[in-house]
């Protein structure tokens, strides 16, 4: 005669503990999806409304893969990146912590021109806009301050690119008119991605 063997039932405790790690797994979960949902937000409220792609890059994240400086030389160019390395004696994914890149453009030309905002991890705002003094002065150029209604900025002389420091860790790098808009948003003075309808 055959013996009917039953499914011994879950102990307790073993329930306890698998609702437990479900919650842990949820609450990690919604915690990572909320960090997102803030960062985006930031950025909505952060960048100008002329806005019309944006790419964030965490540097943090970046510099644990192999794949990081591949990403960041496609993006910069390799030649770019060991002028930096060279010139400034900074490695983008260390002294990076976020690198936000966006195009911009009006409405009839809404592919005009790119700018970027660069967050320090190992290097402060003043170190990233004396890297760009040394940068344009070694290819020759000369680093002139603009006083726009904005507020001030570096340019090179024939004003095609600028540079402000926004706060201790972070400069905004692009055009005259990119830089000049960004400066607005964080002063109030200009419309921000977030208040754009279409």
């Amino acid at each position: 005669m055959k013996r009917t063997s039953y499914p011994r039932p879950v102990s307790r405790s073993l329930k306890v503990a698998a609702v437990v790690s479900i919650s842990v797994a949820g609450m990690l979960f919604a915690a990572m999806q909320h960090a997102k949902t803030l960062r985006t937000n930031r950025l909505l409220h952060q960048l100008p409304s002329t806005a019309r792609a944006v790419l964030r890059i965490d540097a943090d994240a970046l510099e644990k893969t192999a794949a990081g400086k591949t990403l960041i030389a496609a993006i910069v160019g390799t030649e770019q990146l060991s002028e930096i390395e060279m010139v400034c004696a900074l490695n983008p994914l260390e002294a990076l912590s976020e690198v936000v890149a966006w195009i911009r453009g009006p409405d009839d030309q809404p592919l005009q021109s790119i700018g970027v905002m660069l967050k320090g991890r190992a290097a402060s705002a003043g170190t990233l806009a004396a890297c760009h003094r040394a940068l344009v002065e070694g290819r020759g150029g000369t680093v002139i301050r603009l006083d726009g209604p904005s507020g001030p900025m570096l340019a090179n002389r024939e004003q095609q690119s600028a540079i402000a420091v926004i706060d201790e860790r972070t400069i905004i790098a692009g055009s005259v008119t990119t830089v000049t808009e960004a400066i607005g948003v964080r002063r109030g003075t200009a419309p921000a991605l977030i208040e754009r309808r279409s």
